[in-house]
């Protein structure tokens, strides 16, 4: 699986809730880098009170196969017990190495998000 391309997740996120949720959002390195790394994939639902990002299936660049993403940020600690990626293809669960590299892709994103 290839890694998508680092995009602005800014048009990706539009949540209706409080001030505060967006301010979260904004400022959630690993909120962030997820949307980032999963820009390749329409986003269907987000839950930022339950750090959830639900999305539909998706190519990324390059490839053939079509994937969908669930998304479950526990903390906003950068961390990799703060963030759960499930990940399924229309086959059924991805390879479990596969779903480790894209959240190793998202936690090193989430860290240079961080020190911007």
């Amino acid at each position: 699986v290839a890694i998508a391309s680092l995009g602005s997740c800014g048009q990706l996120f539009r949540h209706n809730g409080s001030t505060q949720a967006q301010t979260v959002a904004q400022t959630n390195p690993i909120w962030i880098a997820s949307l980032e790394i999963l820009d390749f994939l329409p986003i269907v639902s987000t839950n930022l009170k339950n750090g959830l990002i639900v999305t539909g299936y998706g190519t990324p660049p390059g490839g053939q196969t079509e994937y969908r993403a669930t998304v479950l940020i526990s903390d906003m600690a950068i961390d990799a017990s703060a963030l759960k990626v499930s990940l399924e293809n229309r086959s059924g669960p991805v390879d479990p190495l596969v779903v480790e590299e894209i959240e190793k892709a998202i936690l090193n994103r989430a860290r240079q998000v961080y020190r911007r």
